[in-house]
C-alpha cells in the first residue's frame, strides 16, 4: 500500500470516532453527547437543573450530588429510573470517563437530547479538588 492510502485509512478511523462528541456546555445536538471538564461540570451541578448518575463498576465513592447509581452497560434496562422529559440535563460519569461515554452514547441512541460526560470521570473530580461522598 502506497502512503497515502495508508494515511486516509488513519484520518477516516480518527474522524470516525469522534463524530459522536462534543465538547463546552452547551445544550447539545439531539444526536451527541458532550464533554465537560470538572470545572464545566461544578456549576451545572450548583444550578440544580441537572439529573447526574455515576456508571461505574464496580461501585465507587460518588460526587456529591449523585442522583443515580447505574452500570454503565443496564442503562436501558433501567431506563424508568432516569427522567422521563427527554430534554433533561443529564451529566454521566465513572472512574475515569470510558465506561460513560459507552452510557452516554446509549442515552442519545434512547432519545435523549442533553447528554454530557465528565471527561477524566471521578479521577478528574477529585484531583481538582473536588468533593466525593464517602
Amino acid at each position: 500500500m502506497g502512503l497515502g492510502i495508508i494515511i486516509a485509512i488513519i484520518i477516516a478511523g480518527l474522524s470516525g470516532g469522534c463524530a459522536k462528541t462534543q465538547s463546552s456546555t452547551e445544550t447539545p445536538s439531539s444526536n451527541a453527547y458532550k464533554n465537560v471538564t470538572p470545572k464545566e461540570l461544578k456549576p451545572m451541578l450548583d444550578d440544580k437543573g441537572l439529573f447526574l448518575v455515576d456508571v461505574h463498576i464496580p461501585e465507587q465513592k460518588h460526587i456529591v450530588g449523585t442522583d443515580l447509581v447505574v452500570p454503565y452497560n443496564e442503562i436501558e434496562r433501567n431506563i424508568d429510573k432516569f427522567p422521563s422529559d427527554k430534554s433533561t440535563k443529564i451529566a454521566l460519569y465513572c472512574r475515569s470517563g470510558g465506561m460513560s461515554v459507552e452510557a452516554a452514547r446509549k442515552l442519545i441512541e434512547l432519545g435523549y437530547e442533553n447528554v454530557f460526560n465528565l471527561a477524566g470521570g471521578a479521577g478528574a473530580w477529585t484531583a481538582a479538588g473536588y468533593p466525593v461522598e464517602q
